[in-house]
């Protein structure tokens, strides 16, 4: 089954053979990215003073891109008449509609992982920001344009080479009954440099792009896709079948949310601590292993040093987020907590974990504090308010069903929040006797 780190390249270099390649290349490729920047800014004022989608327009951009490194050839029937307006490809980089654009022409919204002056320099239109204004602006262009419209439904670039995300049904709701896949694929020649890794930024793929001698697209028109009667989801998950079987991959159910919280744990996932300056990461086979040194207090009783203080200090770290979390949510067993914090490594993260479910859990109940202990045995002798206040928390049982809607999932895990700050609230009033 493909994971979330299955779809993106490792590592942006190429494996060792042709590291050693790339070395005595480096100072060339700076060299070459500097001038195609410069050859760049020509080709942006090419663009702009030629008429935009016009066949000598074209001509000029594939060889101007050609200059930048940027190959593109295109498989399959380019030129039918009877093409449908309405086009979707897979997402590898953030340049496929700058590629798919110079074999056919097309119209595409403007990327949300792209500055929009960058967008606009590549050609791409500004539409609404919302979900509804997309789709209305998305069926106002296919009424009344006559270019055909591009959507890449993965919303995220993946490299395409063990599976494809989860396809959005936005363009799979519009009015239009068949829609044109389209398959992207990248390659490079000479180095074998990654083209998409997780979390990389796009000044960064853009730079290994004017890098690089050569990047070659190559763009193919599948059979189209019709609607029947099938509702937006499922026409979007045979379109995106219909694109993974012709890549060779797997059409996986993995979301760009996914991805995203898939960054979010590794860019919060705790670092291993570095060996204290002086000692030795390795020993030879059959070695004893060094024996934490001892020093002398002063009154002959003998104290470990740094060495077992380092090793213990990650222990410490996480004892003490475990605590954190389970002054918030007392009624989550330590070791549940503790196993949570050991994949996230950060506090905030594991709370929204437990409050929305992906943490299964049998609740335990708190013990009491010694001062709920003392107001017990004693006999209560307070106003109806203080009573009120002083009496047991009840802590609200959570279901353990996460919620497929995205609405109601927001809605749930903000009530739960509040439940929770209620309840905190609640007991350090009892613990200080607030009123």
């Amino acid at each position: 089954m493909v994971q979330v780190e299955d779809l993106y390249d490792s590592t942006r270099l190429p494996r060792w053979p042709q590291r050693l390649l790339l070395l005595p290349y480096f100072p060339i490729g700076l060299v070459l990215a500097l001038v195609r920047v410069f050859i760049g800014l020509h080709v942006f004022l090419i663009s702009c003073l030629l008429p935009r989608n016009s066949a000598l327009t074209r001509v000029v951009l594939k060889t101007m891109s050609a200059v930048l490194g940027i190959f593109v050839s295109s498989d399959g029937p380019g030129h039918e008449d009877n093409r449908p307006r309405l086009l979707v490809a897979n997402h590898v980089t953030e340049l496929d509609y700058t590629a798919v654009n110079l074999v056919l022409p097309c119209v595409m919204s403007c990327s949300e992982n792209l500055p929009r002056w960058l967008s606009w320099m590549l050609g791409q239109k500004h539409s609404g920001e919302t979900r509804t204004q997309l789709s209305q602006d998305a069926q106002q262009h296919l009424s009344q344009e006559t270019l055909p419209l591009m959507f890449q439904p993965e919303e995220a670039c993946t490299n395409s080479q063990k599976g494809l995300l989860k396809f959005s049904s936005l363009p799979f709701s519009l009015d239009h009954p068949t829609v044109q896949p389209i398959a992207i694929s990248v390659s490079r020649p000479l180095f074998s440099i990654g083209v998409c890794l997780p979390g990389s930024s796009w000044l960064a793929d853009l730079f290994w792009f004017l890098f690089t001698p050569a990047s070659v697209f190559t763009i193919r028109f599948l059979p189209s896709v019709h609607r029947e009667e099938d509702t937006a989801e499922e026409f979007g998950r045979k379109a995106q079948k219909v694109l993974a079987a012709h890549l060779g991959v797997e059409a996986t159910n993995i979301t760009k949310s996914d991805v995203l919280e898939h960054l979010k744990r590794m860019s919060h996932r705790p670092q291993p601590e570095a060996a204290p300056v002086g000692t030795q990461a390795t020993r030879s086979p059959g070695a004893r292993p060094k024996q934490p040194t001892l020093t002398n207090t002063g009154d002959g009783t003998p104290r470990t040093g740094n060495v077992i203080s380092t090793r213990n200090s990650g222990e410490r770290k996480l004892q003490v987020m475990v605590s954190q979390v389970r002054e918030v949510l007392p009624q989550v067993p330590e070791d549940i907590v503790r196993r949570d914090l050991m994949e996230t490594g950060d506090v905030d993260a594991t709370i929204t974990n437990i409050l929305e479910g992906r943490v299964r859990y049998t609740p335990e109940t708190p013990p009491p504090t010694p001062e709920q202990a003392s107001k017990l045995s004693s006999p209560p002798a307070q106003d109806d308010g203080a009573a009120q206040m002083a009496s047991p928390v009840e802590i609200p049982k959570f279901a353990g069903e996460f919620n497929r809607a995205p609405d109601q999932r927001h809605m749930s895990l903000q009530e739960r929040k509040q439940a929770m700050y209620d309840i905190a609230r609640r007991r350090y009033m009892e613990k200080h006797g607030l009123q």
